[in-house]
Order: C-alpha cells, then structure tokens, then sequence
C-alpha cells in the first residue's frame, strides 16, 4: 500500500511539473506568437488565402493583445487589417453564461467589404460560408445565448468601406477617434444603453454609383422612405453623444450637378460639430435633446447653432423648442 501511494505521488508530481511547464512556456510572448502564426499558417491554408498575425501577448483570465492582424480576400485585396487589438476581460462571469469584456482597444482598423459587379457574393462570404438553400438542411437548436457585458471601448483611426458594384451602391466611415461606455447589451432583447459616445473627425460618404441610363429608374427619388435603418427593431439609448469636426457627403452619381442653391444629390456638409443628450432609437425614429449642432454645406448655407428636442424618421423631421442661427437670420418657437 505504501508503495502504490509513493508512485502515486510521484506519477501526480510528474503530472503537476508537466503542468506548470506548460503553463509557463505558453505565458511566454515569444511561444505565443509561435502558436499564433502556425494556427494563422493554418487558416491561411485552409482558406487559400492570405491571414498574418505579427505577435500576439496574452495573459490568460486577464487580456488579449494582437499586433499586425493582416486577412487578404480572394482577389489580393485589404479585408482586414488591424494594427493593434486589446481587450481586458473577465472570466469569472463565464460561469454564469455572461462574458465580460472590460475595455476594447482597437488602432488603425481597415475593414473592406466588396462585392464586384460580376459576382453574387462578398468578398467576406469564402469565411463564413454561403448560406444552404437545402430545406433538408435544419438550423442548430437556439440555445440560452451568451451575454455579453461591455466596458469602455475605443477605437482610433478607423476606415470602413463598403462597396458594392453589382447594386451600384457604397458607404464609407472613417474616423480618427471614438469612445464610448456601455452601460447595457441585451443580444437576446435587442436592447444597448450607451453611457457617452465621442466621435472625432469623422469622414461619411453615401454613394450611388453611376447606372447605364436604361437601368435609372424613372419615377421619383424616394431616398430612404421605404427603407427602415432599423429593420431588426433595436432600442439604443446614448445619455451623451458628442460629434466633432465632421464631413458628410451624399453623392448620385445619376444626377446632374445644380449650381445654384443646394444640391441634395451632391450635399457636402462638414465642419459638423454636435452635442446631443437622452438619445434614442425607438423603430425606425430616433428622439433627442440637441444641445448644439453646427455645420456648413459647400453652397454656403450655414448652420452657427442649431438647438431643439427632435424627432427625426425616413419621413418625418420634428422639432420642437426650436433656436436655429444662420448666417443672416434666426428662427425660434
């Protein structure tokens, strides 16, 4: 009996050294960049295709930070670059079907989503799969989904570009900086509060491409009145937003340019500087206290200040305690 227990405790000891070493070699940046670069190696392989991570520093239960990630799509195009990535997590909550993340860094994001007018698909759809139109094909159980609990998040130089040739349509946002704290993420009630969210130096363009004139339709623009922005019916509530030094651009490429007054189908408005309070966003209206808004469109109308409680859908613009300057006027309620 004595000599079972000895090998016992020598077989548990052998054990926990095998144990620890481990643990302490993948605590070592160097082994985890190892890892890290043959599983991306791998991936690349599997999906012909080129994905890099530069190195990688994790420390388990506490933080993830990522350098270099690097995702080619099929035709040697950016679809994901990444410079620097940096979450802080906690792991305790996991046991409770919650994941936690603290705080979310992100710097120099790429991201280009492209569909070429000769093709059906995404640039992004050789990774996720194409969708079965099998009816024999069943879709997994839906079970309890995992919550999410945001922190702080921010994110700097950010470019995202969505192009789309076969609609003849593309949107593009890049920014220098945003932050924003969460204070709720309900993925299950489609529900998000926002503490405060600032967003600097954005870049907006809203695109339509040009179309072969016997493609145009005839009848009237109807921009935006029969195309719900929140088809999924989200409530999202921001106690403060604030927007500085912005651009916004809407360009039809199908209409002629007006030199005279303001060009709705060619707007350039920058200069946008806002400060909203108790925001929301309730079906397809969002509803807000606009403390500030100012903004100059390239035809020379002039917003100096703008200040309202507003109601604002695809058809319908409300405001109500309204103190609007201009250039060379004022209107008030």
């Amino acid at each position: 009996m004595k000599r079972l227990l000895k090998i016992l405790i020598i077989l548990f000891t052998l054990w926990l050294f095998v144990f620890l070493s481990f643990y302490y070699l993948v605590q070592r940046p160097g082994v985890q960049t190892y890892l890290t670069q043959k599983a991306a190696e791998l991936v690349s392989s599997q999906l012909n295709t080129k994905v890099n991570i530069r190195n990688v520093n994790i420390k388990f239960f506490r933080r993830i930070v990522l350098n270099d990630v690097y995702i080619e799509d099929k035709n040697q195009d950016t679809l994901l670059y990444v410079n620097h990535f940096h979450i802080k997590f906690g792991i305790l909550q996991l046991f409770r079907k919650k994941f936690e993340l603290k705080k979310v860094e992100l710097n120099h994001v790429k991201l280009f989503v492209h569909r070429m007018d000769s093709m059906e698909s995404f640039n992004y759809n050789f990774i996720i799969g194409e969708p079965s139109t099998d009816p024999k094909v069943k879709s997994p159980t839906q079970s309890k989904p995992l919550q999410i609990i945001l922190g702080d998040i921010s994110i700097g130089k950010f470019d995202f570009n969505y192009l789309d040739e076969l609609k003849k349509k593309q949107f593009r946002i890049a920014f220098d900086q945003i932050d924003l704290s969460v204070d709720e993420l309900n993925l299950a009630e489609r529900r998000m509060a926002l503490n405060n969210l600032e967003l600097s130096k954005a870049d907006i363009l809203v695109r339509k491409m040009l179309e072969p004139q016997d493609t145009i339709p005839k009848e009237r623009d109807t921009l935006g009145e029969n195309t719900p922005f929140n088809p999924d019916h989200w409530y999202i509530s921001a106690k403060s937003v604030i927007v500085n030094e912005s651009l916004f651009q809407n360009i039809n490429e199908n209409k002629p340019r007006i030199t005279t007054g303001m060009d709705y189908n060619h707007l350039y408005v920058d200069k946008i500087d806002i400060n909203l309070e108790h925001t929301e966003i309730i079906g397809d209206t969002i509803f807000s206290k606009v403390l500030s808004l100012s903004a100059a469109e390239k035809c020379g109308f002039v917003i100096n200040k703008l200040s309202a409680d507003a109601k604002v859908s695809t058809t319908i613009v409300e405001c109500q305690n309204l103190d609007l300057e201009t250039g060379n006027s004022r209107i008030t309620d």
